[in-house]
């Protein structure tokens, strides 16, 4: 045996504790600490059940890629506008 492991293993008071220790309260209500978790699952079960999921396709996604770039490019100014805008920001 390794004189590392002999020594871990006759010194057991310097071993972790097995229960840590308890979390303090936030003071916060249990709700409040689950809303977002909830939220988030009504959302996602309203989606599916829906039916609005299988309007997720790539093919959706690259036509709305292409017409937001024909709307980029049609109104060039705001588009620079908005660039410069965000890059004092």
């Amino acid at each position: 045996m390794q004189p590392e492991m002999k020594a871990l293993m006759a010194a057991p008071e310097k071993a972790a504790p097995l229960d840590p220790a308890p979390v303090p309260s936030t003071g916060r209500p249990l709700w409040r600490r689950y809303l977002p978790l909830a939220m988030a699952v009504i959302l996602l079960a309203t989606i599916l059940l829906n039916g609005w999921h299988r309007l997720l396709t790539l093919e959706n996604i690259v036509l709305a890629r292409d017409r937001f770039q024909e709307t980029i490019a049609a109104h060039w100014l705001v588009e620079k506008g908005a660039a410069a805008d965000l890059e004092a920001a």
